[in-house]
């Protein structure tokens, strides 16, 4: 299972179309065709647009900001860029924001 989070850029726009295509896309995603559904979001989807990542997670739950965002990474086993960070980066103007797939 994988779960997203999407990263929207500063801006309306980007707010409408995140929110688009989060219902367009991955409503019609279930089980393993997530995974494809996520990358096709990412690399194609959303490519064109830069103001956009992708937090992607390999985990069944929904929403994971009920948890501590400094604990939330990833992985499974806990590795790779925490969502603080991502999030912190995402807010930077001057930083390199790129999305994180598991």
């Amino acid at each position: 299972m994988a779960s997203l989070h999407l990263g929207e850029g500063r801006g309306e726009a980007a707010h409408d179309l995140g929110a688009l295509v989060e219902q367009q896309l991955v409503s019609r995603i279930r089980g393993e065709r997530k995974f494809a559904g996520i990358d096709e979001l990412r690399d194609q989807v959303l490519a064109s647009h830069p103001n956009f990542r992708v937090y992607a997670k390999d985990s069944g739950e929904h929403v994971w900001l009920l948890f501590e965002p400094d604990k939330i990474s990833p992985r499974k086993d806990g590795s790779g860029k925490h969502l603080a960070d991502w999030i912190s980066e995402m807010l930077d103007p001057s930083a390199t924001w790129d999305s994180v797939t598991p």
